[in-house]
Order: structure tokens, then C-alpha cells, then sequence
């Protein structure tokens, strides 16, 4: 959802218009302290699919909407009953005071609506926060969201709806703090119950006891004389028999009464009798699971412990591990999500455990984002690697404090968070900001040299670079006129596109430039001297500082950079004459070395020297010589035909052709080496190699059956080895396939090559009669008949041009068939049919030199009047009059347009038609129109 936080009047309810209500109904909040009287707004209506299809402005008077009240406003709004949804924008809000609040661009800021639906939660929230909260509060970056469902841009302290703190809802209104308070409620009504339930056994068994010592005293008295008589009998047998009986009988009656420890401990001290040891298990299980009913984090402490002593009596180690992920889930419910966390990593694989673990972790550190812990926060969800977007979050643990330190000014603090994320777009534009804030801090306490370098941390932010040069360019000025020219260039440098930095740079170089020339120290002259190419009092010295650098060089052995000095030293002294003899000089010494190329490099730039160009060429030649030694031939026949005949080099080009040529036929690549040796004439055995070549190369084209390829290859070498029969073979293969494919023109022309091969002169001619007779004979008749479009479509597909003896006027045929057939749809009036049949024939007879030059075909292109108006005539019988599409048909000087083809009822002049030109007239307004082509 998007909202403009700037507005002061906000939409709470919206009922879309019906048939029967054709009325917009909205429901708007004032949140401002002045009255609303009258506001505009934008009615974006969308259908089923999502498509906008209306947007409507209505500007809504006479309202009376009270500062900090909810009012209602009703707009009708055209088409609206058929709108699927729809969106309200406010563009305007007018106070009663005369104010007005306009929207601005580019305003509206995202947020999510995070509302709870109707639940325990929801109920304990509204007793907390009160009866207006909808949600917990929500902090997305640029805006906060209320409990009462508004957002609020990130820097107010307080919603604006219904002013509560900011900071009391993120520590007392979160999801943990609604859960904890769930879960204190659920352990205390545990608690009473358990110990209600506990009274209710403790009363229940008292009344047993009593009822059981009534019962034994009636017994006692009927049976009092019997007794005697059986007492000795009765001892002997009960410490016999009857004893461990009943103690197993009174066992088995406490664990119906779930009285688990009185009968485990029964069990215990009847040892080995009957099952007892397993009863005294089964005990402790039903115990532990009746902790498990409790539901309350001690319950299933207990009974994890109890389970985990039961060892692997039957599936007490799975109860275990339940029982902790029970305490893990109450734990977690009640916001305790280090200990929940715990338990979830400690259950090593059971059930979902690993995934609850990092959701703990996750919805942890999402928690300690909303209570502000953003430290804390961001190291759980670094924890997490890849978990969902941990990674996004935890850089929005620094991304959030940081926009909170730059709007307390607090620039150090933010630069620190904001240079965390290099790869977040809006922190480094927030950097930028924090840079720009810092300097304007910084300026505004005469710090200007810390300032400026902070403006130019900030880029292209605002006038940051205007704020660094205010603050560097003063404090420079004054450095360079007290000569402090090292500190004034440091920050000429910084701000060079500002005002006269750059020049003022130059002139701090110049002057350190001078001082280094005083003391001799030429090369630190130079260099200074060179960093100011625009003040005009450099030049002369720089050119001393290189010549005495050039001399330095010529000691030194350094030819090559004693050239360059003394070429830089220009006309300083005899620098030129230096230069030239040191670069000659130089040149020698790389020709010495067998350096050719680069020697001759040297000796091509000096100028007016009377051996360079000598050296220079005979440096190219020992270089081409010394490519053609080491196998270049390639670039050693390159070099040879650069030096155009000179001394031997056309021999040597030729060697070095004849070479390549021969890695090329070693290397397979024939019909490289087969240009090459057809270059070379009569070289050596040249021809025989170009033979070779090209008779290898058929063979590849014969084994890969390209049959045409390996005929025009041996065509030029038939008297190669056995080329000859190769090439009739494959002729023949090649004119047989054709036939059989029934392409009998191409078939035919093939056969008519090698007539004398075996039975090719019977195939050409059986191939001639079965591809033209049919439609030969067809067209004759059609001729005959006038039919000329029939001729032309029984002859248009032929080979028109190798048709034997026999069949040699076809072309004549065809060609004539176009021409009458044209002329008869002329004749018609019909001139864009005739078109293209005269298009067949352009070098036949009249038809370029006069059929085509007749006014319907004239007049075909685009055409501009001096006016501005467009007429388009196209070769279809359609056109463009001024814009509008029409039919047309044009002959002589008539002109006749129209909407349909075969009603051109609109009459026009052609005045003038000239290849470039065209003078038409409208018959019926008499306006004329003067044109030039303007396209064909």
C-alpha cells in the first residue's frame, strides 16, 4: 500500500458506488488543528482485470471538518458503479484559516498494513494498548505503523492520529510482550487448576479411607469367631502367599488412581514378582505423561527428566524429545527465544526442529529490531546465513540507526553504519548526505578545511562541490601569495572546475618549478613545469629543464631518452640538432643489436636527416629477413611487399609466399595454399602445387558428397592426374540426382557439359523435352488463343536462359506474353495490374523508354508540396491525400480519386508531372498544389 505521510487528512473508510447508490461514500480523518473546508481528489477507477479505465478530479466543497475529528464526504463519480476497485488520491486540502496543502511529486511512500484478525492476541493487545489498536507496531524504514493502523513517517516521535509515544509502543506493545503476558495468564490458571485437582485426590482419598475402616471393623465383628479358629492357618499361608499378592493387588489399585509414585514404589519393593520391574516403568511413564497434560513449562521439564530415566522402555526417548519441543514452543510463546533456541538446537533432527531453531532466531532478531536492539538484532541474523532475508535485515540493522544518528546529526556515527553498506544504493546516497551535513556542521564552525574535505566526500550531492571550493579556494589563494605553493596546489586540485582553480593550480607548479630550476634540480623542474601546460611563462624554462635532463641522458648512454628530452626541448639551444643526432644515433645502436624493427621505427621519425630513410628501409629489409628466418612467412610476405622491389626483397617475397603456400597444403588448408601458389606464376613448381592443391581440395568436396563444389574445382585442373574423369563423374552423379529430384532444366544444363560421357547427350535431350515440352506446348496454344496471361504463368517458372536448340524462343515467348498482357490490362484501365507484368520485361521493347514513363506510372512516389501538405501515389492503386488513404487512378492529365476503387468520384488536374516535380489541381476547390519528389 502507498500513502503520502505529508497529507493531514487521511481516508479511513471507502464504499464504492452501486447501481442503486451511485454515490461515492468516504470516510476521512482530519489530522491536523485547523478546520478542512473544502478539498480536491483523484478517482482512479480499475476493472476486474486491473485496468484503469477512468480517472476523475472533483473538487468537494462545504465541508466541515473539525481539527483532530472524522468527517464524511460524498463525490459522484461517472461510471463508478462499474468499477471492480478503486484508488483515492488527495491533491489538494484547503484550511479554513486560507491555507491549502497541495500534494507534492513523487511523495508517496510504501508501507505494508499488518491488521490482526480477531484472536486472543487481538483482545489482550486492545487491554493493553486500548480498544482502538489493530495491530502490533511495525517499523519498515522510511515510516513507522501505530497499533491504531496509521504510519508515520521514521523521524515523528508520536502518531499522528492518536498520539501515542513511539518508543512505549516498540517496548510494551510488540508481539513478545502480548505473548508473554498470554503465557503468564495460561501458567497461572495451570497452576490453580493442577493444585484444585490435587485437593479434590487428597479429599477423595480421605473419604475412601474412612469408608474402608468402616467396612473392615463390620467384618471384625461377624467374623470375629471363625478368625480365631483360622488364625494360625491364615498366618501361615499369608507370609507363604498372600503378602506379595496383595501388595502387587494395592499396587495395581494406585496406578488406577494415578497415584504413579506410591505404585512405582510398591512395584520396586516387590523386586522380581511377577512384572513388577515393568510395572514400576509403566508407572513413571503414565506419570511423565501425565505432566505432558499440564501443559506448563515446569510439567514438561518433569516429564522430559522422567522420560530420559526410562531409558528405551518403549518410545520414552521420542516423549523426551517431545516434551522438550513443548517446553521449546511455551518458551518461545512466551518470548523467551534465547532458551527456545536452545532447546530447538539441542533436539539434534527431531521433526522441524532445525528449521524452528532459525525461525527462533529470525523472529528473535526481527523482535529486537522493533524494540530498537539493533546490534543485538543484526548478530542474530547474521547467524543465519541465508535464512529468508536474515541477510537483508541485518543490513537493516545498520541501514535504520544510521538514518536515526544522520537525523540527530550525528554524522560521525552514521558515516560508521553507512559505510558498512557499500552494496545498499540508498545508504550510499545517504552517506552523500550524512558528508554534506557533516560539512555544513563543520563550516558552521569555521572549520572550513575539514569541511571541504567533507563536501567532497559528499559528490554530486547538492552543491557539495560548491560548498568544498567555497571553503578550499580562499585559504589557497592566500597560501599561493604567501608562497605556500605545495599547500595551495593540494587544494587548487581538489576544486580545479571551480571559478580559476585549475589556472591558480598551474601557477603553483610554475612557481615550485622555478624554485627546483634555481637549485639545478632539473628533473623535479621539469615535472613541475610541465603540470602548468596553459601559463605561458613555463615554456622557456621547462625546455631548459629538459635539455639540461636531454645532456644528463647523453652521458649517461640513455639515447633514447635523450631524443626525447632534447624533441621536448623544442627550439631551446641546439636541442633539435641534438635530437636528431641522438634518435640517429639510437637507431644505429638497435640496428647493432638486430632490433630491425624497432630500429626502423626510429629512423621513419626523424625528419630532414640525409641517411634516415636509407636506414630505414634497410632496417625493414634485415627485419623481413629476419621473420622469414624464424618461419614467419605470413608477416615476412607482408614486410617484402611493403618494400615494393627493394634490393632482393621481391625474391625473398617470393620464398616467403612459396612457404606459406606449402604449410598451407601440409596443414590441409587447400584453398589457401591454392591462391597463393596461383599468385606466384611460375615460380619454382608453383602451378603443379596450385594443381595439387585444388585437385585435393575436390576430394574432400567428393567425399563429402558437394558434388557442384568438386566439379568447378577439377574444371581448372582436368589434365591433373585423373582429374579429367573425376570431373565427368561428378558431373554426371551431379545432373543424375536433379533429374531424379525433377529438376530438369538444371539436370539438362549439366548434361549438355559433357555430352561425349557415356549416355549425358540423350539424358540432356529426354531432360530438355520432359522439362519445357508440357509447358512450351501450353504457352504456344495460349498465344495462339490471346490467352497471354496463361502464356506468361505456363513459362514464368522455366530456365529461360540455357534452354537447348530446341526450345531457344522461349525467353522470346515469355517475354512477349508479358508485353501484349500488360498493353490488355492497360487497355482496361488497369495500369497498377499491367505494372507488374511490365516490371517482368524492363529491357524489353518500349517498356522502359516509354510504357513506364506514361503519368499512372509517373506519378508514383511522395510528393511534398511548398505548403507542408503530403501526397503519397502507390504502386498498388492506393494513396495518401493530405493524410487521408483513398484509391486512385491517373492517366494523361486526369487524376481521379476515391474512397473505394470502383467509385473514383473525386476529380483532380495533373497541372505538371516532371521527374522531380508535380503541379496538381484540386477540380472541385480549383486549389493547386506545387510539389517536389521527396521519395521514391
Amino acid at each position: 500500500m502507498k500513502i503520502d505521510l505529508t497529507c493531514p487528512v487521511e481516508l479511513w473508510h471507502f464504499k464504492l458506488p452501486t447501481a442503486e447508490y451511485p454515490v461515492v461514500r468516504l470516510n476521512l480523518f482530519n489530522l491536523s488543528e485547523k478546520a478542512v473546508v473544502s478539498l480536491q481528489a483523484a478517482f482512479l477507477s480499475f476493472d476486474a482485470e486491473g485496468g484503469q479505465y477512468a480517472r476523475q478530479v472533483e473538487r468537494i466543497q462545504g465541508i466541515s471538518g473539525e481539527p483532530r475529528s472524522a468527517f464524511e464526504v460524498l463525490a459522484a463519480v461517472e461510471d463508478g458503479e462499474q468499477a471492480d476497485r478503486m484508488d483515492f488520491i488527495i491533491e489538494k486540502v484547503w484550511f479554513e484559516d486560507g491555507t491549502v496543502w497541495r500534494r507534492g511529486a513523487g511523495e508517496m511512500t510504501e508501507y505494508k498494513a499488518a491488521r490482526l484478525e480477531p484472536s486472543r492476541q487481538l483482545d489482550v493487545l486492545r487491554q493493553m494498548a486500548g480498544e482502538d489498536a489493530l495491530q502490533y507496531p511495525s517499523d519498515q524504514g522510511p515510516l513507522w505503523v501505530c497499533v491504531c493502523g496509521r504510519p508515520n513517517a521514521a523521524s515523528t516521535e508520536a502518531c499522528l492520529r492518536c498520539g501515542r509515544d513511539k518508543h512505549e509502543q516498540f517496548t510494551r506493545f510488540n508481539k513478545a510482550a502480548v505473548e508473554t503476558a498470554i503465557y503468564r495468564v495460561d501458567s497461572e490458571m495451570e497452576e490453580k487448576a493442577h493444585a484444585a485437582r490435587l485437593e479434590a485426590g487428597r479429599m477423595q482419598e480421605e473419604r475412601e479411607q474412612k469408608e474402608q475402616k468402616r467396612r473392615r471393623r463390620a467384618k471384625r465383628l461377624a467374623y470375629s469367631g471363625l478368625a480365631a479358629l483360622l488364625l494360625a492357618f491364615s498366618a501361615f499361608a499369608l507370609v507363604t502367599w498372600g503378602l506379595p499378592a496383595y501388595h502387587y493387588f494395592q499396587a495395581g489399585r494406585l496406578m488406577e488412581d494415578r497415584d504413579y509414585d506410591a505404585a512405582r514404589e510398591k512395584y520396586l519393593a516387590l523386586k522380581e514378582y511377577r512384572d513388577s520391574a515393568d510395572l514400576a516403568k509403566e508407572a513413571d511413564y503414565r506419570k511423565a505423561e501425565g505432566f505432558m497434560s499440564s501443559g506448563n513449562a515446569t510439567a514438561f521439564r518433569s516429564a522430559e527428566e522422567v522420560f530420559q530415566a526410562l531409558g528405551g522402555y518403549r518410545d520414552s526417548g521420542q516423549k523426551a524429545d517431545q516434551a522438550r519441543y513443548s517446553r521449546a514452543e511455551l518458551l518461545l510463546g512466551g518470548g523467551d527465544y534465547g532458551a527456545a533456541a536452545e532447546l530447538f538446537d539441542s533436539l539434534d533432527g527431531y521433526g522441524d526442529s532445525a528449521q524452528r531453531a532459525l525461525q527462533t532466531r529470525y523472529d528473535w532478531g526481527k523482535t529486537l529490531m522493533e524494540e530498537l536492539a539493533y546490534g543485538t538484532a543484526r548478530e542474530k541474523f547474521l547467524s543465519l546465513g541465508g535464512f529468508l532475508d536474515a541477510r537483508e535485515l541485518a543490513d537493516d540493522c545498520l541501514y535504520l540507526p544510521a538514518l536515526s544518528h544522520l537525523e540527530n546529526k550525528e554524522f560521525s556515527q552514521a558515516e560508521a553504519l553507512f559505510k558498512q553498506l557499500p552494496e545498499r544504493q540508498a545508504a550510499q546516497l545517504k552517506l552523500q548526505e550524512t558528508y554534506y551535513g557533516w560539512g555544513e556542521l563543520l563550516f558552521s564552525a569555521r572549520d572550513y578545511e575539514q569541511a571541504a574535505e567533507k563536501f567532497l566526500a559528499a559528490g554530486d550531492y547538492l552543491d557539495a562541490f560548491r560548498r568544498a571550493s567555497e571553503c578550499l579556494y580562499e585559504p589557497a589563494v592566500q597560501a599561493l601569495e604567501a608562497g605556500e605553493y605545495e599547500k595551495a596546489k593540494a587544494s587548487f586540485d581538489q576544486i580545479l572546475a571551480y571559478r580559476d582553480s585549475a589556472l591558480l593550480s598551474q601557477r603553483s607548479s610554475f612557481q615550485m618549478g622555478l624554485a627546483a630550476l634555481e637549485e639545478e634540480d632539473w628533473a623535479k623542474a621539469a615535472q613541475r613545469l610541465a603540470e602548468a601546460p596553459d601559463v605561458a611563462e613555463a615554456l622557456e624554462p621547462l625546455a631548459q629543464a629538459r635539455y639540461h635532463l636531454g645532456q644528463a641522458a647523453l652521458t649517461a648512454g640513455d639515447l633514447e631518452t635523450a631524443a626525447r628530452l632534447f624533441q621536448e626541448a623544442g627550439d631551446y639551444e641546439d636541442a633539435a640538432q641534438l635530437a636528431q643526432k641522438a634518435q640517429f644515433d639510437h637507431g644505429i645502436a638497435l640496428s647493432n643489436r638486430q632490433e630491425y624493427a624497432a630500429a626502423a621505427e626510429v629512423f621513419e621519425a626523424i625528419q630532414d636527416h640525409p641517411e634516415a630513410a636509407e636506414e630505414a628501409r634497410r632496417a625493414r629489409y634485415n627485419a623481413a629477413i629476419q621473420l622469414l628466418d624464424q618461419g614467419e612467412n605470413e608477416a615476412a610476405a607482408q614486410a617484402f611487399t611493403a618494400l615494393d622491389g627493394y634490393a632482393q626483397s621481391a625474391d625473398y617475397l617470393n620464398k616467403a609466399t612459396y612457404q606459406l603456400a606449402q604449410a598451407n597444403l601440409e596443414q590441409k588448408r587447400y584453398a589457401q595454399a591454392a591462391g597463393l601458389f596461383q599468385d606466384l606464376g611460375g615460380y619454382l613448381d608453383a602451378q603443379e602445387r596450385y594443381q595439387e592443391a585444388q585437385y585435393l581440395q575436390a576430394l574432400d568436396a567428393l567425399n563429402a558428397g558437394e558434388l557442384a563444389q568438386a566439379a568447378e574445382l577439377l574444371s581448372g585442373v582436368r589434365g591433373y592426374q585423373n582429374a579429367e574423369e573425376l570431373y565427368l563423374s561428378s558431373v554426371y552423379a551431379q545432373a543424375k540426382a536433379l533429374q531424379e529430384k525433377g529438376e530438369l532444366g538444371e539436370a539438362a544444363r549439366l548434361y549438355a557439359l559433357i555430352p561425349e560421357h557415356e549416355d549425358a547427350a540423350a539424358l540432356r535431350d529426354a531432360s530438355f523435352d520432359a522439362y519445357y515440352e508440357t509447358a512450351y506446348t501450353a504457352a504456344q496454344a495460349a498465344m495462339k488463343a490471346r490467352d497471354y496471361k496463361a502464356a506468361v504463368d505456363a513459362l514464368s517458372g522455366l530456365d529461360r536462359e540455357n534452354p537447348g536448340e530446341k526450345y531457344k524462343d522461349v525467353d522470346q515467348m515469355y517475354k512477349e506474353a508479358n508485353y501484349r498482357y500488360a498493353d490488355q490490362l492497360y487497355a482496361e484501365k488497369k495500369p497498377y495490374e499491367a505494372l507488374v507484368y511490365y516490371r517482368n520485361i524492363l529491357d524489353y521493347k518500349d517498356v522502359s523508354t516509354r510504357k513506364l514513363k506514361r503519368a499512372s506510372y509517373e506519378i508514383i512516389g511522395t510528393w511534398e508540396s511548398n505548403r507542408g501538405a503530403v501526397f503519397i501515389f502507390r504502386d498498388d492503386g492506393t494513396c495518401s491525400m493530405e493524410g487521408k488513404e483513398m484509391f486512385y487512378f491517373a492517366q494523361g492529365y486526369t487524376l481521379q480519386v476515391g474512397d473505394r476503387p470502383e467509385e473514383l468520384d473525386m476529380p483532380w488536374r495533373i497541372v505538371d508531372l516532371r521527374p522531380k516535380s508535380l503541379s496538381l489541381r484540386n477540380s472541385q476547390t480549383q486549389r493547386q498544389y506545387k510539389c517536389v519528389r521527396v521519395e521514391d
